[in-house]
C-alpha cells in the first residue's frame, strides 16, 4: 500500500542436489510515508540430507533510508489524487441530483408548453364562433357560401382543439407516472411553481457564488497544483543511506560484519560507496566497496519526462487563465439572462392582471346580455393562456439558475 507500507515475501534462489537443499527467502517492509524507508530480512537455510540440521549463515538484516529526494512527496501526492476522487465522486453525486431537477422542470415546462398550445387551438375556435354568430345576425343562411365556409373553418378548428386535447392528456398521464401521483394531473390541477420561485431567494438577488467555487477555476487550479507539485518531484539527485549486519558473511572468512553504505541517483547513473566491518575472527580490517551503473536511456527518459512536466504546467497555467476569463464571461451572461428573464415575467404579470380584468368585465357583460358565450369563452381563455405564460416564464427562471449552479461547486 503506497499511503501505509508495503510488504514482500520472496522465496529466494532454491537449490536442490541429492544430498542438499538450500533456499534464500527474504522479508522487507517500506514505508513510503517515512521517506521511503525499507527494513529486510535474508536468509539462507541450508539442510543436510546427512544431519537434517539448520543453518543460518549468511543472513542479512538490513535497513535503507532515502535522505534527499521525492518520495515523502510523491507519497503526499498520491494521497492527495486518493482523496480528490473521493470528493470528485461526491461532486458527480450532487450533480447528478441537480440534473434529475432540471429534467423535472423541463417536463413540467412541456407540459405547461403543451396546455398554452391547446388554449390557443381553443381561442382561435371561438374567435371563429364569434366570426359565426356575427354571420347569422347580419342574417346570412345556411346556404350561403360566407356561412358555409366559416362553418368548415370551424370544423376544422374543432378538430385540431380535439388533437390538442388528447396530445394534452397523454401528457398529464406520462408526467403523472413518471412523478408516481396516485391521482392523474388535470388542467385544474396543474403544479404553480411561482412560490418556489419566490421562496428559493432568486428574485432578490443573483445567486452567483464566489471565484473560488467556479468549475473551470477549481479543476484548473488544482490540476495547476498537481503539475507544479510533478515537476518539483523531478530532482535530479537523489541520496539514500543504507546498513546491512550480515550473519557469518562467507566474504569476510564467515565472520559477522556490519556494512553502511551511501546511494547517490543523478542523471541515470547510480553510485554506491560504503564500508563493511567485520565484527567476529581474526581479520578484522574494513573493506571499501565501490559501485558505478549508468544508462544511457535512463538519462534520455529522465530528460524527455522533466520537459513534459514542464511542458505541463504551461498548459495547466493557460486552462487557469482561460478558466478565469470564461468566469467573468459566464458571470456576464448569468447576469444579463437574468435581467431579460425578470423583466419577461414582469410584463407577463401585467399581461395576466389585464386579461384578468377583462374576463371579470366580459362576465358582467355576459350575466347583463351585452356579450356571447362565446366572447366570455374567448376572454377566458386568453386569461389561462397568459396564467400558463407566467408559469412557464417562472420555470425558464428556475431553469436558468439551476444551470447556472451546474457551473459552481
Amino acid at each position: 500500500n503506497q499511503l501505509g507500507f508495503n510488504v514482500t515475501l520472496s522465496t529466494g534462489n532454491i537449490s536442490i542436489q541429492p544430498d542438499f537443499f538450500s533456499v534464500n527467502p527474504s522479508i522487507s517492509l517500506s514505508l513510503p510515508t517515512a521517506n521511503n524507508t525499507s527494513f529486510k530480512v535474508e536468509v539462507l537455510l541450508k539442510i543436510s540430507e546427512q544431519t537434517w540440521q539448520k543453518s543460518i549463515d549468511g543472513t542479512i538484516v538490513g535497513i535503507q533510508t532515502e535522505l534527499l529526494g521525492s518520495s515523502r512527496q510523491e507519497t503526499k501526492l498520491s494521497l492527495q489524487k486518493s482523496k480528490r476522487s473521493v470528493l470528485e465522486a461526491k461532486r458527480a453525486l450532487e450533480n447528478q441530483i441537480l440534473v434529475s431537477e432540471i429534467n423535472f422542470y423541463d417536463e413540467l415546462k412541456k407540459l405547461y408548453t403543451e396546455y398554452a398550445s391547446f388554449l390557443s387551438s381553443e381561442n382561435s375556435l371561438y374567435e371563429k364562433q364569434i366570426d359565426m354568430d356575427l354571420l347569422i345576425t347580419q342574417g346570412y343562411g345556411e346556404n350561403s357560401s360566407r356561412y358555409r365556409t366559416t362553418q368548415l373553418e370551424l370544423m376544422e378548428l374543432q378538430r385540431n382543439v380535439n388533437v390538442k386535447s388528447r396530445s394534452l392528456q397523454r401528457l398529464f398521464t406520462d408526467f403523472s407516472k413518471k412523478c408516481g401521483l396516485e391521482n392523474q394531473l388535470t388542467s385544474e390541477t396543474i403544479p404553480d411553481v411561482s412560490s418556489i420561485l419566490i421562496l428559493s431567494g432568486i428574485l432578490d438577488k443573483p445567486q452567483n457564488k464566489s471565484m473560488e467555487d467556479y468549475k473551470e477555476i477549481e479543476n484548473s487550479k488544482w490540476n495547476l497544483d498537481v503539475a507544479q507539485k510533478e515537476l518539483a518531484m523531478k530532482k535530479p539527485v537523489t541520496v539514500s543511506l543504507g546498513t546491512n549486519y550480515t550473519f557469518k558473511n562467507s566474504s569476510f572468512n564467515n565472520s559477522d560484519t556490519f556494512n553502511t553504505s551511501v546511494i547517490l541517483d543523478f542523471f541515470g547513473a547510480q553510485v554506491s560507496a560504503g564500508v563493511e566491518f567485520p565484527f567476529t575472527g581474526q581479520n578484522k580490517t574494513p573493506a571499501a566497496q565501490f559501485i558505478l551503473l549508468w544508462s544511457p536511456n535512463n538519462f534520455k527518459s529522465i530528460n524527455i519526462n522533466k520537459k513534459q512536466s514542464q511542458l505541463k504546467v504551461q498548459l495547466a497555467q493557460l486552462e487557469y487563465q482561460n478558466a478565469i476569463n470564461d468566469y467573468y464571461d459566464d458571470i456576464e451572461e448569468s447576469n444579463s439572462n437574468r435581467e431579460e428573464l425578470l423583466w419577461i415575467r414582469e410584463v407577463g404579470l401585467q399581461e395576466l392582471n389585464l386579461y384578468k380584468e377583462l374576463v371579470d368585465d366580459t362576465s358582467q357583460w355576459y350575466n347583463q346580455g351585452y356579450s356571447t358565450d362565446s366572447e366570455y369563452k374567448q376572454a377566458l381563455s386568453k386569461y389561462n393562456n397568459a396564467k400558463i405564460q407566467c408559469y412557464i416564464n417562472d420555470i425558464n427562471i428556475l431553469l436558468a439558475e439551476l444551470k447556472n449552479r451546474q457551473i459552481f461547486y
